[in-house]
């Protein structure tokens, strides 16, 4: 991720999604991340929704921010705004 190879890292952390950390939160959320970052919608998108199953608590500001630049990324701006705007309170950063 630092040195911007997200398809790289997205692979990396679906290979770490096995075993005991199969549901993971924190790989679920670098994943979802990376797959953003390399504009695979669909891989982003699945991973979000992992997310949400599979630890819901985790960082939901930022797992709601990664939905809307889904959004955006397909072409769905008018529900990218909108969650945009949702968050623009609530979010810090």
């Amino acid at each position: 991720m630092n040195h911007q190879m997200y398809a790289e890292a997205a692979r990396l952390y679906e290979s770490c999604l096995d075993g005991a950390y199969s549901s993971d939160g924190v790989i679920l959320f670098g994943l979802a991340g990376a797959a953003v970052e390399a504009g695979d919608w669909d891989k982003a998108s699945t991973a979000i929704a992992r997310l949400k199953a599979d630890a819901a608590k985790l960082r939901p500001l930022e797992r709601r921010l990664l939905e809307a630049r889904v959004l955006e990324g397909r072409g769905e701006n008018d529900a990218a705004i909108a969650v945009f705007r949702e968050l623009v309170p609530a979010f810090v950063g």
